[in-house]
């Protein structure tokens, strides 16, 4: 398994300290990125646990635990390596929006910080 470049409390500073007029990425395996875009922080696809059946390529540059700063969290759609049930009620962030597509609909509306689009 590939090793990040950089991962942890050192990327998440990096992350912090983006302030860009055009959009910055980051991979975080699989199917998942960080974007930034001025002082804003999303995540889409943010899977970051280590799914039963499934082979990462990469070990997860973050611990969801840890991640405080998202603004926005995306989930394309309701495959495990895209909404990653661990992963997406991560959010220590309080102000975080989750967000799916329709076809996630079977997910229970009753999670906290969970709406999806009527």
């Amino acid at each position: 398994m590939q090793k990040p470049i950089k991962s942890g409390p050192e990327l998440i500073e990096e992350i912090d300290r983006t302030l860009s007029v055009t959009p910055t990425l980051w991979w975080l395996g699989h199917a998942g990125f960080v974007v930034r875009f001025a002082t804003i922080t999303f995540y889409i696809d943010p899977c970051l646990s280590d799914l039963a059946g499934r082979t990462r390529r990469m070990a997860a540059p973050l611990a969801a635990a840890d991640i405080r700063h998202a603004d926005m969290i995306f989930a394309t759609h309701a495959h495990p390596g895209h909404l990653d049930a661990p992963s997406v009620p991560f959010s220590k962030s309080a102000e975080a929006r989750n967000w799916c597509c329709r076809k996630a609909r079977p997910i229970p509306r009753t999670r906290p910080g969970f709406p999806t689009p009527a």
